[in-house]
């Protein structure tokens, strides 16, 4: 009996130790990974993509007007907003690909084993999915900035990111709900 319950200890330790670093990589929010995690993930592509040189490509995410549906909606409606981004992102990528909260209003995908062509149908799929959802009369939209991980990117993934948040900053510039990718701009 005592050798059970040391057992039955151990496993609850090891139950309790899990759940502990799956918090750790979760924004609690969006249930997303998080910017923590996203990074380490990152590292390890950009050593992939060295080494076999494949097609992987990242997605800088804004939701746009976060700022405005709080202060006329509310907190709770901006965090339901947040969430349906969340959702909408999880739902039109594959299990293999990595959606993230960077933080605040600021999305970031993983999208492995990906070329830069269907990077775009992916992301033009999570705006019209975004454009069929409703919080009270309005639908969130996003801006995003899309480009490829280069095998001369530093593994740090700092520049791959900036070229990301680059590309980010010229879709919320020309207007927002658009995405720009690698100095081509797809606008609906």
């Amino acid at each position: 009996e005592r050798i059970a319950n040391i057992l039955f200890s151990f496993i609850d330790r090891i139950y309790y130790i899990q759940r502990l670093e799956e918090a750790s990589f979760r924004d609690t929010l969006t249930s997303l990974f998080n910017r923590r995690y996203f990074m380490m993930t990152l590292k390890g592509e950009i050593l992939r993509v060295r080494r076999y040189n494949t097609s992987s490509c990242v997605v800088m995410i804004d939701l746009d007007g976060l700022k405005k549906l709080n202060d006329t909606l509310g907190h709770d409606k901006g965090d339901l907003a947040l969430k349906t981004v969340a959702q909408v992102l999880t739902e039109n990528i594959r299990k293999t690909d990595i959606p993230a909260r960077f933080g605040g209003d600021e999305f970031v995908l993983l999208l492995t084993e990906t070329k830069i062509e269907n990077a775009k149908i992916v992301i033009q799929r999570i705006i019209e999915e975004l454009d069929k959802k409703y919080i009270d009369n309005m639908t969130p939209s996003i801006s995003a900035g899309i480009t490829k991980i280069l095998p001369t990117d530093d593994v740090e993934g700092i520049s791959v990111m900036k070229r990301a948040d680059e590309l980010l900053y010229r879709a919320k510039k020309s207007g927002k709900h658009t995405f720009f990718c690698d100095d081509l701009q797809i606008k609906e």
